[in-house]
């Protein structure tokens, strides 16, 4: 065989084998939770966990910042969930408004629009006299770098049949990073809530950087459903509808206690239910 043959056959087989993978990933489809009785339900609770980007150990979920060959942002993968091209035959995630926690308001295409977009300043030359550099407002798309924390709300469910604890995400939500006139940052600002049952059918299929073992893929659905990432409750349902920073002060000593001791009292919880 002579050797532009073997260049032109290796091209081929790479072609070939790159469609494969590519059809397999598009076919792959999200594990399902087990089925839960509501009679085996023997105990729950709703939490709402952070997750802060920069934190070590969350990194996974922050890079990269522009696509790779295998890997995307979690933030352009939910972008383009909940806003599809509008040739797409892609139907778009559910999302609701970050304002809220009952997911009562759902969100329209426009008001998307505006959400994963922010106005900027920037300085150019003046047309007519170059020398001169004059303040433009311009509109830009929200990119991975400005996204800082997720939220995510969660549901702990004792099943009495299988006796586990189960802990399923039901929603999730980008928060940015608010910045002044002058580009210093001014705290967070929600985006939108999603549908994680319905993201999951987007997470399965693709990857994030697998710290332990660059032979084994690690997809974004594994992290979240294996919980392989580092949280902080900031609320739990309660009567009066507070978070924990209402009560105990945002970013104090006594809401990082506060937020613990829910989570001990949900060790004890299931640790009861064993006994019983």
């Amino acid at each position: 065989m002579k050797p532009f043959q073997i260049v032109f056959l290796s091209v081929l087989l790479f072609q070939a084998f790159s469609a494969t993978a590519q059809l397999r990933d598009s076919l792959r489809k999200p594990t399902p939770y087990p089925y839960i009785r509501e009679a085996d339900v023997m105990w729950s609770k709703k939490v709402w966990e952070v997750i802060d980007l920069r934190e070590k150990m969350n990194q996974d979920l922050y890079y990269p910042l522009t696509d790779l060959t295998k890997r995307r942002s979690l933030f352009d993968i939910i972008k383009d969930g909940v806003l599809p091209a509008e040739d797409s035959k892609q139907v778009p995630l559910t999302a609701f408004s970050g304002d809220e926690n009952e997911f009562k308001k759902r969100l329209t295409r426009r008001e998307l629009q505006q959400i994963f977009s922010k106005t900027d300043t920037i300085s150019m030359p003046d047309p007519l006299n170059p020398d001169v550099y004059v303040q433009k407002v311009v509109q830009e798309e929200l990119g991975p770098s400005d996204v800082k924390q997720y939220w995510i709300q969660e549901e702990y469910v004792f099943d009495k049949q299988r006796s586990v604890l189960d802990i399923r995400i039901t929603a999730i939500m980008p928060v940015i990073e608010k910045k002044n006139e002058k580009g210093d940052a001014e705290g967070m600002a929600a985006t939108c809530w999603v549908s994680f049952p319905e993201l999951r059918q987007l997470l399965i299929r693709n990857y994030v950087f697998n710290r332990h073992n660059d032979a084994h893929l690690l997809t974004y659905d594994d992290l979240f459903v294996k919980h392989m990432f580092s949280g902080y409750i900031i609320r739990e349902d309660n009567t009066a509808d507070r978070m924990i920073a209402d009560y105990k002060g945002a970013g104090t000593l006594d809401a990082l206690l506060e937020a613990e001791a829910i989570k001990d009292g949900i060790r004890v919880k299931e640790s009861d239910m064993w006994q019983h």
